[in-house]
């Protein structure tokens, strides 16, 4: 079934205490690695580490603009780990999405090769869209704005909050950026075009409206295949989750999957998620493998990482739910329940590890992954969350009796009388 071994899907059974950073016990012995995982030259790509990361400063109440900023990741380098630039954009309430490059590679080592001078950062709440040019023979680099795409271009197409962005790793193609609604905020998925050379926008051309509801999406060349999820109503999103949004998940947010053909595009096939487990995907993830038929999703409603996989005799891909991250039984919050709300998913180069992050808990978990169709949890770290921020929140002692491998380890916890 599909190009690695077929096993059977078990969901993982969790029953330990670990603190933050502890290694779980091997449980039995990790299965031999397909064949595709050996051809491919993972040590290449293991030694071979990004030097720079771009990332956005949001500002949390909106009175200032947010910023972009350039963070220096060279081991060797004197500011390792130091902020190398910052760039704020040029209006307040912008609220960028998940930016990228304007040019990938379809290999590490042509990457030395490949010139990345520019960031496109679609942002949520404003519908503008900024190429930032990025000055690279600057030793401590250097960002400016080189192109804004106004809300108009997207209003005159129906389309708003534009949020994700991808590039295809061949000369001459255009960047990928979706949207989630209508003009008016309402549910609309669909894609819009940049040219990265005239950085202007163009629309996708599809055969049939994408779908009611947009989200994050990940390209597999090889295959020729795009995978999409969905998010909900940008109104709803824009003003945050009410009780009654939660309480109707299935009509506010999406709990679909989609298979696109990316050129010419067509839409080959739609799963259809349980809308308790897989509402609002956050996050699509294809392994870095371009031989390997296997992706990764995780939602936020519903807290599940799906393994999405293809039979690679029929061509029909299936999304198995391999984790679901429990909620914290909690006391003094507005809910008896804090839910995990898992808000983005990465892949390590080497394939071996998925790192998923839950923002309302604050924690990081490791997966092993080597072979997809048996994850297994190997460490966690917390950083934050609202338990770490509120100290009144009191975790519930029944709450360990359900997963405590999901547990935060930043919280006394209160006994039960």
């Amino acid at each position: 079934m599909g190009v690695c071994m077929s096993r059977e899907e078990k969901i993982r059974e969790l029953i330990a205490n670990p603190p933050d950073g502890y290694l779980k016990p091997k449980e039995d012995e990790r299965p031999p690695i397909a064949n595709e995982h050996k051809t491919y030259d993972y040590e290449f790509y293991t030694n071979n580490c990004e030097k720079i990361a771009a990332v956005v400063l949001p500002h949390s109440i909106g009175y200032a603009p947010d910023r972009l900023a350039i963070i220096d990741l060279d081991e060797d380098s004197a500011s390792y780990c130091q902020i190398l630039c910052e760039l704020p954009l040029l209006t307040t309430g912008d609220e960028p999405g998940r930016i990228n490059w304007s040019r990938s590679a379809p290999h590490l080592e042509d990457m030395d090769a490949t010139i990345r001078n520019h960031l496109v950062v679609p942002c949520m709440s404003s519908n503008r869209i900024y190429v930032i040019g990025i000055d690279t023979k600057s030793v401590m680099y250097q960002m400016f704005v080189e192109k804004v795409i106004e809300p108009s271009e997207l209003e005159r197409r129906d389309l708003s909050f534009p949020y994700s962005v991808h590039v295809l790793p061949i000369k001459g193609a255009p960047i990928h950026i979706s949207t989630l609604g209508d003009k008016d905020g309402h549910g609309k998925g669909e894609f819009v075009i940049l040219d990265r050379n005239s950085w202007m926008l163009r629309n996708q051309p599809t055969e049939e409206e994408f779908t009611c509801f947009g989200g994050d999406f990940s390209l597999q060349t090889r295959r020729n295949i795009l995978i999409s999820g969905e998010w909900g109503h940008p109104t709803s999103i824009r003003s945050g989750f009410t009780i009654s949004d939660l309480e109707n998940v299935s009509a506010s947010f999406g709990n679909r999957i989609h298979i696109w053909q990316i050129s010419p595009s067509k839409l080959k096939q739609t799963i259809e998620l349980d809308p308790a487990e897989g509402c609002l995907l956050t996050t699509v993830r294809f392994l870095h493998n371009p031989d390997c038929n296997h992706a990764f999703a995780c939602s936020a409603i519903g807290s599940t990482i799906f393994h999405l996989h293809m039979d690679s005799l029929t061509e029909k891909w299936t999304a198995d739910k391999v984790v679901q991250v429990p909620t914290i039984k909690v006391e003094n919050w507005v809910s008896s329940e804090i839910p995990p709300l898992l808000t983005d998913l990465i892949i390590s180069m080497d394939d071996r590890y998925m790192f998923v992050a839950a923002w309302l808990h604050g924690t990081i978990w490791q997966f092993d992954i080597q072979d997809p169709f048996k994850v297994s949890l190997k460490t966690k770290i917390s950083i934050g969350g609202l338990i770490a921020s509120n100290p009144e929140i009191v975790i519930k002692k029944t709450t360990y009796m359900d997963d405590p491998w999901f547990l935060p380890s930043i919280k006394p916890v209160r006994p039960q009388v």
